[in-house]
């Protein structure tokens, strides 16, 4: 769009003047009070009605400033948070795509039941809905690390159940990312660090600019650049002795740990009064961030029909180079009409995910080039390897991509109401929002079978056989059919483009209700309404209350109804994954979108509808003293219909032949063996237990501060609507850890030397990865993970912080000896470690960081 390439540009020019634009107190003269928007503690979240502070909610809502975040040591604000909010939790993939991504969850649910906000504005998601088999498989969520942590003013966690607020997807909670809106300081930093390892050397810079628009408006601009090399916990397996198929093992090794990567990241954050209480603003920002993972390891044997033995007779890692980009922006009108506030706004967001293949081929390429050579005449004593390499198309290329738009008009009013002589404070909103989602087909050679003239998505007699290097050291065939598409990470065909379109529109209209009954005691009531396009309509409700039983002691509780529509990703992507099989055919998976898998095969439902859920929640806070607090909220999250991801073995030679032909003669897909989608599949419990305690006293001339968390949550699946995997029930109900604590200390001397160190608990969990081999149990034992850093005041505005994470080194048990002999020894991929580790793999991490105040 015009507007976000608009905003990108000035952006950019803003950030190159960035070293000259600092300005002081003295320089602009503003009124700081008009400057800033929020008032102390009063907060976003947790209430659609204006001016509640923080101690009044009926629900737990935790704020984090912007020094408690960076205190944590990390530029990634998945993983501050991770390391201060109790119920928050953020898994990246360790092997295969989606390892850019960084997506949030709060209370044992997934990225898709947690919302983010930007300024109280819904942020868009991601667009890729991740399909490898992992904790999180299949959904979205918003990318986090999008935003760099420069531009962050406060982070507000909501911990309870919002649908009913602020629409779907707020089942888990609402996360609200408040933007800095100062127009009195400028700030630097920069950042490096590197692996106890000596690997993933990062280095990261960044800068915010506050500047004044005319007498009380602010321009508030943020720049980050960030580059990190590989984290790399994978071995050279060639040492090893075991039982294997070939003697001696080949001896290659994947790429297990974070990908390298590298984000160019530019914000803004703008208010410009209008008078008589009213003003325009404007937010947003662009990001793009590339990185490179690596694939599965393929070997000459077990995988000789992925590859052409000529071009790689020792086996071969593919990688893919991808690319995330988000654009976002925000426009609005804020006012007071006598006692009523409004606010219109329209709101734009965006997510690209583009890939590709590296080090890869399509075998099928080549067999059919060497096909067409023996139907010629010639023989493979003719062939030479040379003719073959010629002949076996690009090793790399486009894979194509997926994209992710929505636009929205909001209206929101707030004020009061008499109603029999009691002031009710009270908010209305109405909602229309637009969404569209498509994928992008790659080039030919990413997801076709055979030479680009003969573009079938298929594979037809006869057959495009593998090419191997004979026993005599001659070119010779496999007795399978060529794997088509590049091997690791496949592309996008224009039948998957084709259908996968999908747009909607919905709409909304929304209520708040607060009443003070007296000093001590508040209660709380909304309502919703909301219509999905294709998806149908929901009427939520929620009811809340506080109660202070003495000036010490508070109770707090919510019951609420909520819904989560489908992701457009989720109904609408689709792809074909093809492996030749011992049978001497070809292995075919697909995965079809929203309602093909009905059509077809009478499999799952016509259409996906919403996830529907039931949240009640209970909590009591105890503040003896300013510096003293303790909560703790016990939670139910009941979901019904949620949506998984579901397998189906079609019968094609006998009771799905029909359904078979269709789908040949329809979309071309042929020799189907298996097909996945998505489906409401489960209903599933959640429960848990929240206790949050901090105190501050002085201590050797100096502020100490003792904080701990205490999480515990368990998910049960009640009911299988549609059969699920036992793997995909693994990672649901045990693929995170059930408990997750945090202790942490903090010791100031007046800003100049602050000492800082926590340690986080991540107990145990037990998803069954690699395909459920019984071999390869997934649990993953708990673990303590501590970090520690000390911040120098070095000069006026100026200081310096050292620190590490994962200061005692913690890496999840090894694989047991028989898991090891197959990862190892059979598919020579070196894996130590299960890479589904809520803490990663990274090990100790060193690190330095410069921050500069003008």
């Amino acid at each position: 769009m015009s507007a976000i390439r608009f905003l990108r540009g000035a952006l950019l020019l803003t950030a190159c003047t960035i070293p000259l634009s600092g300005f002081s107190q003295d320089e602009v003269e503003t009124d700081a009070d008009s400057a800033a928007l929020t008032l102390g503690d009063i907060v976003v979240v947790g209430t659609r009605v204006r001016g509640v502070a923080v101690e009044d909610l009926a629900v737990p809502v935790d704020v984090y400033d912007i020094q408690e975040i960076t205190t944590t040591g990390s530029e990634d604000l998945t993983v501050a948070l991770q390391k201060t909010s109790p119920s928050f939790n953020s898994k990246r993939n360790a092997l295969g795509d989606g390892g850019l991504f960084h997506t949030a969850a709060l209370r044992g649910m997934s990225a898709d039941h947690t919302l983010v906000l930007v300024n109280g504005k819904r942020r868009h998601s991601i667009s890729f809905p991740r399909p490898l088999e992992t904790a999180g498989q299949g959904t979205t969520g918003a990318d986090l690390r999008a935003i760099p942590l420069a531009a962050i003013e406060r982070i507000e966690v909501l911990r309870d159940g919002a649908a009913t607020q602020y629409g779907s997807d707020a089942i888990g909670g609402v996360i609200n990312v408040v933007l800095k809106e100062n127009a009195f300081e400028s700030t630097a930093s920069a950042r490096a660090g590197v692996t106890a390892e000596g690997d993933g050397r990062h280095f990261g810079a960044s800068s915010n600019v506050g500047i004044a628009l005319g007498e009380n408006g602010v321009l508030n601009l943020t720049a980050e650049v960030y580059d990190q090399e590989r984290i790399d916990r994978a071995f050279d397996t060639s040492h090893l002795d075991v039982a294997a198929p070939h003697d001696p093992p080949i001896g290659r090794k994947m790429v297990l740990g974070e990908p390298e990567h590298d984000i160019q990241a530019l914000f803004l954050n703008a208010v410009v009064p209008m008078g008589d209480g009213s003003e325009l603003y404007a937010f947003g920002g662009w990001s793009s961030r590339n990185g490179r993972s690596s694939g599965a390891w393929r070997d000459p044997v077990w995988a000789a029909e992925r590859l052409v033995g000529p071009v790689y007779p020792d086996g071969f890692l593919p990688f893919e180079d991808s690319t995330s980009e988000d654009q976002a922006i925000a426009l609005g009108y804020r006012s007071s009409f006598g006692k009523w506030d409004a606010d219109v706004s329209w709101s734009f967001g965006a997510n690209t995910f583009d890939f590709g293949a590296t080090d890869s081929i399509n075998s099928s390429w080549a067999a059919e080039w060497l096909q067409r050579e023996l139907d010629g005449g010639r023989s493979l004593a003719d062939i030479t390897f040379d003719e073959v390499r010629a002949n076996a198309g690009p090793a790399s290329g486009d894979s194509g991509g997926t994209k992710l738009e929505n636009w929205s008009l909001d209206l929101d009013v707030a004020g009061q109401i008499d109603l029999g002589g009691n002031a009710v404070d009270a908010a209305f909103g109405a909602e229309y929002r637009r969404e569209q989602f498509g994928i992008r087909a790659g080039d030919f050679v990413s997801w076709g079978c055979g030479l680009p003239d003969n573009a079938d998505v298929q594979p037809t007699p006869p057959p495009r056989r593998a090419i191997i290097i004979a026993d005599d050291g001659t070119i010779g065939q496999l007795d399978r059919l060529a794997t088509c598409g590049h091997q690791g990470y496949p592309g996008y065909s224009p039948v998957n483009a084709q259908f996968s379109v999908r747009d909607r529109d919905s709409q909304a209209l929304w209520a708040d209700f607060r009443h003070d009954i007296s000093d001590d005691w508040n209660v709380e009531a909304a309502t919703r309404f909301e219509r999905y396009e294709g998806a149908g309509s929901s009427i939520t409700g929620m009811v809340g209350s506080r109660i202070d039983l003495n000036p010490t002691v508070s109770l707090r509780a919510t019951a609420s109804t909520g819904f989560r529509a489908p992701s457009l990703p989720q109904l609408g992507f689709n792809t074909i994954v093809f492996s030749g099989d011992s049978a001497g055919g070809l292995s075919v998976t697909s995965h079809l979108e929203d309602g093909a898998a009905f059509e077809f095969f009478g499999e799952g439902s016509p259409d996906l509808q919403h996830e529907t859920s039931r949240n009640l929640s209970f909590g009591a806070v105890w503040t003896p003293s300013p510096d003293l607090s303790i909560s703790a909220d016990i939670y139910r999250i009941d979901i019904r219909d949620r949506i998984t991801l579901v397998k189906h073995d079609p019968d094609c030679a006998a009771a799905d032949a029909a359904a078979c032909g269709r789908l040949a003669a329809e979309r071309g897909i042929q020799h189907i063996t298996n097909i996945q989608f998505f489906a409401n599949a489960v209903d599933t419990t959640t429960s848990g237990l929240d206790i949050v305690a901090s105190r501050d006293w002085p201590f050797m001339e100096g502020q100490f501060t003792l904080s701990g968390t205490l999480h515990f949550n368990e998910t049960d699946i009640d009911k299988e609507i549609e059969t699920i995997s036992s793997s995909t029930k693994s990672y649901i109900e045990e693929g995170t850890p059930r408990q997750r604590h945090r202790i942490s200390g903090s010791w100031t001397d007046d800003d100049m030397l602050e000492l800082n160190l926590g340690v986080n608990y991540f107990g145990k969990a037990s998803p069954q990865w690699l395909l459920g081999d019984p071999n390869c149990p997934g649990e993953i034992s708990p673990a303590w993970i501590a970090d520690a850093s000390v911040r120098w005041l070095l000069a006026d505005g100026m200081r310096l912080t050292v620190g590490v994470d994962n200061l005692l080194d913690q890496y999840p048990d090894q694989v047991n000896q028989e898991c090891s002999d197959l990862l190892n020894g059979v598919l020579g991929w070196g894996i130590l470690y299960n890479p589904d580790a809520t803490y990663g793999l990274s090990g100790r991490i060193w690190y330095t960081r410069l921050d500069a105040t003008f």
